[in-house]
């Protein structure tokens, strides 16, 4: 496809890394394809909104996977297409909010008496 070739040139000449290069053309090849029988030119905010629902949220695929596509598609578009979509309209997830690992007792004692060094014991 001429536009994700134009898209990956774009994104090598301004030294985005091959990680995010690789992301954000597969991200936008997985769109594309669910779109294919839509001109992109045609492509509105509405088709991004039931892209997300009908295929990341069914799906269940990661938060960030939600993430990299917004930013790709806003990139893409940006770039290539030379138009602005609203991606404000498009609802990003909200950050995971995870507890932190705690170290049992037990745990912790293996740790304090694991010193042989009665200097580093003592610390």
């Amino acid at each position: 496809m001429e536009q994700l070739k134009n898209f990956k040139d774009w994104l090598t000449a301004h030294r985005y890394s091959k990680s995010t290069e690789n992301t954000y053309i597969n991200v936008m090849r997985v769109f594309l394809v669910f779109y294919k029988d839509k001109p992109i030119s045609e492509i509105e905010n509405d088709d991004i909104i039931r892209f997300d629902n009908m295929y990341i949220l069914k799906n269940k695929l990661s938060n960030s996977y939600q993430n990299q596509f917004i930013n790709a598609l806003k990139l893409f578009f940006k770039t290539v297409e030379k138009r602005k979509l609203e991606t404000e309209l498009i609802q990003r997830p909200r950050k995971e909010k995870r507890l932190p690992n705690a170290l049992s007792k037990e745990e912790i004692k293996k740790i304090l008496d694991a010193p042989l060094n009665l200097k580093h014991r003592t610390m």
